[in-house]
């Protein structure tokens, strides 16, 4: 069967059709949005410490720490050293809550269909901001 053909047989590409695209379109640009997020406010800038030796604990070290103009999650919680391990953990932990969500999200939307399963989705994502 043609892809014309198809048409023919299950209805013409209508008004709804093109509405659901757009939106399905928007979500993905919403997703790709929060993915270059998690790579820019990662950004690990330019630091050096205020004095010459080095500081014995931890807390000692995040005082004596000067960060370059840029500001990102890493200077907030000083995400250096033995901590900087914890900007790449952030990001590996949402790609694998996309594709874990992915794979059990698809099968799930279609026995029960996907509007209950959008829902549900949006207000885990939701309460989860929260």
């Amino acid at each position: 069967m043609e892809l014309e053909e198809a048409f023919h047989v299950v209805g013409e590409f209508g008004r709804h059709q093109k509405r659901l695209a757009a939106v399905l379109v928007l979500l993905q640009v919403y997703m790709a949005c929060q993915s270059m997020l998690i790579v820019l406010v990662g950004a690990i800038p330019e630091y050096h410490l205020q004095t010459a030796e080095t500081p014995s604990n931890e807390e000692d070290f995040n005082k004596l720490v000067v960060f370059e103009d840029l500001s990102s999650i890493v200077t907030e919680w000083f995400l250096i050293g033995r901590n900087a391990y914890k900007v790449s953990l952030a990001s590996s932990v949402f790609f694998a809550g996309v594709l874990i969500g992915n794979v059990l999200f698809a099968p799930l939307s279609d026995k029960i269909g996907r509007r209950p399963v959008f829902l549900s989705g949006k207000g885990f994502s939701f309460s989860f901001y929260l």
